[in-house]
């Protein structure tokens, strides 16, 4: 039978596109109407498309010059950011094609794709065995790179030559390369009529560069006109919507079903401001879909369909609210232009309502696989004279016309959005020796969804490999999201009376038994569930983590765990146990068992502690922690080096007279603010006011421009605050002529505000803000903590810990320490001085390498990453023992969510000779050092200024002006909501420091900053960029390239 997918006139005319027929010939399009239209927004960056289109010509010109010639597939490893954007638009330039991998999948799996690419070269800033030579582009601002002005030679490209290649889950055990046509994704964007795009437009780029959803929110944007936003964080969170819809005015999404229903349960109101969402990937969930819609009926949502065989997306459907009571679920809608579907049973056109295979044609079809022109040939097939490709998907066509999905006629499943084959996974574990069968079952969610797969296997004998050592093997050999979360040994398959694999039984065990996994073989060493307190320990671990059954002895950070999580986990134990785990005891007792006996030892919230007094009426006495900043600010000469600085620059109408009337709210909510701060008979106190002073609020003079109004701004505010007046914190506004923006921000001092607190400030103001531009006074849904409250929290921390252990720790550790030797120092006896900085990126590719090692170790990328700095300090100045004070949050307790206060505290970290210790215990010098950080970590209880008075009492008196500081920052930004209004961060850095030499690792996406800086009157302004330098090199060679010292191996690397 004779198939006829479309009319035969349209069928026998190929398309014609009205801007060209290539992405880049799109792209230049935009650029030649829109030059000086933002097409990247990336952080504080912005850059036009005349940017963009001059600095892919030179980096076109450039890549010509290393043989990238007409048809080369290009590999590509760089963090996604503004030059991974000018790379592939230069690569279409020559006339080439690229392919984006991820630096987080294993080494054998790049060098195996990059080899099947068979390219010239591969784009990377990374070092490593490379199977073919590798180029890194200029590591400079993109601005730069575009006024070099360089002109690649010019190349024939049409839409049916390769754009992109798409690597996904095979069959074969090996992955797919899908060679994409730039005619796939020109006959979505030429006209663009499915979607509003273009000039105004602001999508935010969300999906990873390795995959097809790429196509949809990065070029949608680039070929129309369009501003795409990229992220630095791995997911998008409610909160980052918000600022991203508040600060860069994203008012589109492609998302996938996955993250749209994260968002949803969430936070569903952080979609507020959008115009229109997509979402797409997986089956819509009509109950998500409900809310959403009730919630914002004014966003339009669309639900789109599409393999990456077909160019992202071949489908569309407006979303109304009766859809979500269709039996047939939310339906895939029609065709897009230029786009053909049939339902097809075998090569039968299926009647209206008749349940047959997607099949799809038109100029979005893929040319096929990469080197399986088998494959190829089976699923792009020729069904009446027209390629087709057959997606496996299963569904129907209403006799209006509209498409609905029924489900998969084979066992492809997504997880994450990641298409994923089982029988990769199986072939993959079969190649193990000594395995002798495996098969994969996906791990249902409730709403239907999989969060991951489970495997079965048998091995030859009982000498063969194990379930624990199984899954260790995989993760060497395959992607994350393909690495089995349950591993199960049997004795024999289970088979249907067919002799065939009893998969459905293999399912209903998955869900059921307890698999090996991460950290042991089950939950309980007798193989029982666990309750009591470590069943509600192991529910803390699994939430948190995102995880499944969590084993009794496995260690939270040999489970993933970040410094992050482990905040996260204090927090939930605390609301939901009412127990106070600082931060030091999870390091010390990591496992679910451990810390469960240590609950069930320690006194419970309420007992007497003993440990202090609580003041008298009206008074709190500080911790130790803040009575230490209202000391340091006591002796401070300049009066500013405790001051916080917090600032966004705000655009659109901003009522300075609601402002105003917020912060005073702010102040009389939070008795922080209005506190007035003293020093009696050697005892810090906080005396609250019975009248307390009125909130400072500076309205300054319009600035001509931006960078004057910054300078006002400084000038003004960034002045000593008398906090034994109740003057805590001083906020101030102007504006810039220029761009009409306002300049907005606070000081606050140290003794009263840490970096956690700025999000509970911003948001606490921008509730106050809201009521008040409406004429009412705030009415917040719940009290803020009080300083008692704090006070008695700190106590109660206080009562759990040992601090007659932790004392002698201290003392044998701060025993007789060296003072830093450096290279230029000079006399100061100032407390604070001027300061240089110096600042380089690492990218994601090469931290990963250390958050590897850190969970091999136990421990968190915090603990590795600032011992390192100790081996840095020890390289360039010979000195073998060093030590360093880190500050670390002491947050974790439910009462300290939402207060602002400061709990930041002091602990050091000592790299030494091991002394009498054994050297052979000592083989794994890494490990030692990180143990000895850990150690520090798991004894932070007893308060930094209690360790400098150790510090002093032990001969250290000497050391104490010279230590430095390291530290790292992954607090979440914090954002300020203000209707009518965005908001946009600004970081005002201090003009002094008090310390000598500082090294900061700010978390950012994947990747981080890192910046060292000196006080330039101790030390000279270039041993900045020595250290720095130093440290960025050491995190590029990995932490199995240090160079070792074999006569300290305690913490040579």
């Amino acid at each position: 039978m004779t198939v006829q997918l479309l009319a035969p006139a349209v069928q026998a005319e190929a398309p014609r596109f009205t801007r060209g027929a290539t992405m880049h010939a799109l792209f230049q399009d935009a650029a030649r109407r829109f030059p000086e239209a933002t097409a990247l927004v990336h952080g504080p960056a912005r850059v036009s498309y005349r940017e963009l289109d001059a600095a892919s010509d030179t980096l076109a010109a450039l890549l010509q010059e290393q043989g990238v010639r007409p048809g080369d597939l290009v590999p590509v490893l760089l963090e996604r950011g503004t030059r991974l954007i000018a790379v592939l638009v230069a690569l279409f330039k020559c006339g080439a094609a690229y392919s984006v991998l991820d630096p987080r999948w294993p080494a054998e799996r790049l060098r195996t794709q990059i080899a099947q690419l068979d390219a010239p070269l591969l784009v990377t800033a990374s070092t490593g065995a490379w199977p073919v030579p590798a180029w890194a582009p200029p590591a400079e601002d993109l601005t730069v790179t575009a006024a070099r002005g360089l002109r690649p030679a010019p190349v024939a490209v049409s839409g049916g030559d390769p754009c992109a290649v798409f690597f996904t889950s095979g069959t074969s055990g090996a992955p797919k390369g899908v060679v994409s046509l730039h005619e796939n994704a020109v006959r979505l964007f030429d006209e663009h009529t499915f979607a509003e795009l273009g000039p105004g437009t602001v999508m935010p780029q969300t999906a990873p560069p390795t995959w097809d959803g790429f196509t949809l929110d990065c070029w949608s944007m680039l070929l129309t006109g369009g501003t795409t936003v990229l992220l630095d964080e791995p997911v998008l969170v409610p909160r980052a919507l918000r600022a991203l819809i508040a600060e860069d005015g994203v008012n589109a999404a492609f998302m996938t079903t996955q993250l749209f229903n994260m968002l949803v349960t969430t936070d569903v109101g952080a979609f507020a401001g959008m115009k229109w969402l997509a979402v797409g990937g997986e089956r819509a969930a009509p109950t998500r879909i409900r809310r959403f819609l009730a919630e914002h009926p004014g966003i339009r949502l669309l639900n789109v369909y599409g393999p990456v065989e077909c160019g992202a997306i071949v489908t569309a459907h407006d979303i109304r609210p009766e859809d979500c009571d269709d039996p047939a679920g939310i339906p895939l809608g029609r065709e897009l232009a230029h786009t053909d579907v049939v339902v097809l049973d075998g090569d039968r056109v299926c009647a209206s309502g008749e349940t047959g295979e997607l099949c799809l044609g038109g100029p979005g079809l893929a040319r096929g696989y990469l080197g399986r022109p088998e494959l190829t040939e089976a699923v792009f097939a020729t069904v009446g004279g027209r390629r087709v490709y057959r997606t496996g998907d299963l569904g129907h066509r209403t006799a209006g016309g509209v498409l609905h999905y029924t489900g998969r006629g084979d066992r492809q499943i997504k997880v994450r959005g990641h298409r994923i084959e089982p029988a990769e996974v199986e072939r993959t574990v079969e190649r193990v020796p000594t395995v002798t069968g495996a098969a994969v079952v996906p791990l249902p969610k409730p709403d239907g969804s999989y969060h991951g797969l489970a495997l079965f296997y048998t091995r030859a004998d009982d000498r063969g490999t194990g379930p624990e050592e199984l899954r260790e093997r995989l993760a060497s050999l395959l992607p994350e999201y393909l690495v089995p979360r349950h591993v199960h040994l049997l004795d024999r398959f289970p088979l249907l009376a067919n002799g065939k694999l009893d998969r459905r039984e293999l399912a209903a065990r998955a869900r059921t038994e307890q698999p090996a996994g991460p950290g042991s073989g089950g939950p309980a060493l007798d193989g029982t569930a666990l309750d009591g307190t470590a069943g509600a320990v192991a529910e803390a671990f699994r939430t948190v983590l995102g995880t499944g059954p969590v084993p009794e002895h496995a260690s939270f950070f040999e489970l993933g765990g970040s410094s992050l999580d482990a905040a996260r986990l204090c927090q939930h134990l605390d609301d939901t146990l009412g127990a106070a785990v600082q931060l030091s005891q999870l390091f010390r007792t990591p496992t679910v068992r451990g810390l469960a006996d240590w609950l069930d030892s320690a006194p419970r919230a309420g007992e007497p502690s003993g440990t202090g007094p609580e003041g008298t009426p009206g008074e709190v006495v500080l911790p130790p922690q803040q009575a230490g900043f209202l000391w340091a600010g006591a002796h401070d000469s300049t009066g500013i080096g405790g001051l916080c600085r917090l600032t966004w620059w705000l655009s659109g109408p901003v009522d300075l007279a609601a402002l105003e009337l917020a912060a005073g709210d702010v102040q009389l909510r939070h008795q922080s603010l209005h506190a007035r701060y003293v020093l009696r008979e050697q005892t810090a106190l906080a005396v609250l006011p019975e009248r307390p002073a009125p909130a400072e609020f500076l309205r300054l003079p319009d600035a001509d421009d931006e960078t004057a109004a910054v300078e006002h701004w400084l000038a003004a505010v960034f002045t000593p605050l008398a906090v034994d007046e109740g003057r805590v914190w001083r906020c101030a506004a102007l504006r810039s002529r220029d761009t009409g923006r306002t300049l907005f921000g606070l000081v606050a001092h140290h003794v009263a505000f840490d970096g956690a607190s700025e999000t509970v400030l911003a948001a606490d103001l921008a509730f106050a803000y809201t009521a008040r531009a409406e004429g009412r006074a705030p009415r917040f849904p719940a009290p803020a903590a009080s300083l008692a409250q704090v006070a008695a929290d700190h106590r109660r921390a206080l009562s759990r810990a040992d601090l007659t252990a932790q004392r002698a720790f201290w003392e044998e550790l701060l025993d007789d320490p060296e003072p830093l030797r450096l290279p230029g120092r000079t006399g100061s006896t100032r407390s604070a001085g001027p300061k240089h900085g110096r600042s380089v990126r690492l990218p994601g590719e090469e931290l990963a390498r250390w958050d590897a090692r850190a969970r091999a170790l136990g421990t968190t990328r915090f603990a590795l990453l600032a011992s390192l700095f100790g081996v840095v300090l020890r390289e360039l100045g010979g000195q073998r023992d060093i030590l360093v004070k880190v500050p670390v949050a002491r947050r974790g307790s439910g009462v300290l969510a939402t207060a602002v206060t400061c709990r930041v505290d002091l602990v050091y970290l000592r790299f030494r000779p091991p002394g009498t210790q054994d050297t052979a215990a000592h083989a794994d010098a890494l490990a030692s050092a990180v143990a000895s950080t850990d150690a520090s970590l798991a004894a932070m209880e007893l308060g930094g200024a209690a360790l400098d008075h150790i510090l002093v009492w032990s001969g250290g008196s000497e050391a104490l002006p010279s230590i430095p500081t390291f530290l790292m920052q992954d607090d979440p930004a914090p954002v300020l909501e203000l209707p009518h209004c965005t908001a946009e961060l600004l970081r005002i850095d201090s003009p002094v420091m008090s310390t000598e030499l500082e090294l900061d690792v700010r978390l950012r996406g994947s990747g981080a900053d890192v910046t060292a800086t000196v006080r330039t009157d101790r030390l000279p302004a270039e041993l900045a960029d020595a250290v720095v330098t130093a440290y960025a090199e050491a995190v590029r060679r990995g932490p199995a390239e240090l160079p070792a010292d074999p006569e300290d191996p305690s913490c040579a690397y």
